[in-house]
């Protein structure tokens, strides 16, 4: 089961995973657009995959993974999320980044295209879901902390 299919079980838990989102989407956004993009000198083109992938999680955090059209829409915004995330990592081997945070970026690459590998020869789907789903999470985040912080 993903993180989301674990929340949509209980009517509270999907109101602490909007709530969680509600906090923690704004300031993320608001990280890659300005700090982020402007000191590694990223442009309109990773703006633009940022934003999208951020309509994504805004959208899987608001539908939650339930039966019906819900089920539909919630997973394209999330796989569309994860989908997002592999351009910004590249984009991000793109700027003036260090040596240290180009290796972390191609190792965070090779992770996330293995992923999206596995799950799309298993219809989305692996016995090990939620291991994949948030070491894919933290290989993305740490791309991006260690780009930032080490150039």
């Amino acid at each position: 089961m993903t993180f989301s299919q674990h929340a949509a079980k209980h009517k509270s838990a999907q109101i602490y995973y909007f709530l969680l989102w509600a906090i923690c989407l704004p300031p993320f956004y608001w990280f890659m657009i300005n700090p982020f993009s402007d000191k590694l000198g990223l442009g309109w083109l990773f703006k633009l995959v940022v934003s999208l992938a951020t309509f994504c999680m805004l959208v899987a955090a608001t539908v939650p993974e339930i039966a019906g059209w819900k089920y539909t829409v919630h997973r394209l915004a999330a796989f569309g999320m994860a989908w997002l995330f592999v351009p910004l990592v590249v984009l991000v081997l793109t700027a003036n980044a260090s040596a240290i945070s180009n290796k972390v970026a191609i190792s965070s690459l090779i992770y996330m295209v293995f992923c999206i590998a596995i799950l799309q020869k298993n219809r989305r789907s692996h016995p090990k879901m939620l291991i994949l789903q948030g070491l894919y999470i933290v290989v993305f985040d740490l791309a991006i902390l260690v780009a930032f912080y080490s150039s």
